[in-house]
């Protein structure tokens, strides 16, 4: 996995940080562009329909890629479906109060 400028475990805090209204992810994609996200991993902000009905370390499909250390599944707010960013590809993040 490549080196990132940041710690990991503080992204995924304020991910799961139920206080938060989201955190705000800026983020090169796979074919060069950049990319703004606003996404969680709080429950309370994810609908009832959209949870995973499984672990998430047991869901794997076209849709849910395997989990992997290099990349972050998350639930994108705005786009109200689950979506994923590679952690060496982050350029900023911010949580949203």
């Amino acid at each position: 996995m490549s080196e990132v400028g940041f710690d990991i475990m503080n992204v995924l805090q304020l991910l799961y940080d139920q206080d938060n209204k989201g955190v705000m992810v800026e983020f090169t994609k796979k074919d060069g562009t950049d990319r703004k996200m606003l996404c969680t991993l709080a429950a309370t902000l994810i609908p009832d329909e959209a949870k995973p009905k499984t672990p998430a370390s047991e869901v794997v499909s076209e849709e849910a890629p395997q989990k992997t250390p290099e990349a972050q599944r998350v639930y994108d707010l705005e786009k109200q479906a689950w979506r994923s960013f590679r952690w060496d590809s982050v350029k900023f993040f911010q949580a949203i109060k």
